[in-house]
C-alpha cells in the first residue's frame, strides 16, 4: 500500500506492511527491535512521526472497541433487543469521547477514558434503580439493573477493598506524594494502572485519608 501525503504531512492510516513496504516508505528497517520477516502494523503517521505495533500490541490497544462492536453483532444475531440497546448506548458514549479527544488534539479516546465513562454509566443506573425501587417501580429498577449487567461485562475484574488500599499505598510511594497537594499525582498514577478496575470516586477518600 502507498502512504498518502496531504500538505506535506503523512495522513493517519493503519495498514499491514513488510520490509519492502518500509523501504519504499523511507522508514528505518529493524527499528524498535521488530523482526520484519513477519507482517507488521505501522500506525499513526503524522508530522513525520510514526509508531510501531506488532499484532499483539495492536489487538490489546483496540480490544475494548472490538468487544463492543462484536457485542452489537451478537446481540443483533440473537435478537437480544435490550442488550443491543444498551451496547449501542455505550457505543454512542465512545463516539462522544472520541469527539472530545480530537478536540484536545488526540486521535481518539483511550481505554482509561472509555472505562471511566462506563463506570459513570453504571453509577447513574445504580442511583436510578434505587430511586425507582424506593418509589415502588420495580420493573423500571430491574431494567436499570439489567443495563448495569451489560455494561459491567466490558469492565475488567474489579479490585477488592484490600487490593485497592494496597494500590493506593503503592501509588503514594511511587509518586513520592507527601501531602494533599499531591493527590492529583496519586490519582493520575492509579488511573493509568487500574482504569476500570476500581471506583475512583471512593478511592479519592482513601487517598485523602492516607495523605491527611
Amino acid at each position: 500500500m502507498r502512504i498518502r501525503q496531504k500538505n506535506g504531512i503523512f495522513v493517519k492510516m493503519p495498514f499491514f506492511c513488510n520490509r519492502k513496504t518500509f523501504g519504499r516508505a523511507g522508514l528505518p528497517v529493524g527499528e524498535n527491535g521488530f523482526s520484519f520477516s513477519d507482517m507488521m502494523f505501522v500506525l499513526h503517521f503524522a508530522d513525520n512521526r510514526y509508531s510501531f505495533y506488532n499484532k499483539t500490541q495492536y489487538k490489546e490497544k483496540n480490544m475494548l472497541r472490538e468487544d463492543i462492536q462484536n457485542a452489537i453483532k451478537e446481540a443483533m444475531k440473537n435478537h437480544e433487543t435490550e442488550r443491543l440497546s444498551t451496547v449501542r448506548m455505550i457505543l454512542a458514549g465512545v463516539k462522544e469521547k472520541d469527539v472530545d479527544a480530537r478536540g484536545k488534539g488526540k486521535e481518539c479516546a483511550g481505554d482509561a477514558d472509555l472505562l471511566s465513562m462506563m463506570q459513570t454509566m453504571i453509577k447513574q443506573r445504580q442511583e436510578s434503580a434505587k430511586m425507582y425501587r424506593d418509589g415502588g417501580r420495580e420493573e423500571l429498577a430491574a431494567k436499570e439493573e439489567a443495563e448495569i449487567s451489560v455494561i459491567q461485562s466490558f469492565l475488567p475484574k474489579q479490585m477488592s477493598e484490600s487490593e485497592v488500599e494496597d494500590a493506593v499505598r503503592a501509588a503514594i510511594t511511587e509518586t513520592g506524594a507527601a501531602s494533599m497537594k499531591d493527590m492529583g499525582k496519586v490519582m493520575g498514577a492509579l488511573k493509568e494502572k487500574y482504569a476500570g478496575q476500581m471506583d475512583f470516586g471512593a478511592v479519592s477518600g482513601k487517598i485523602k485519608a492516607m495523605l491527611g
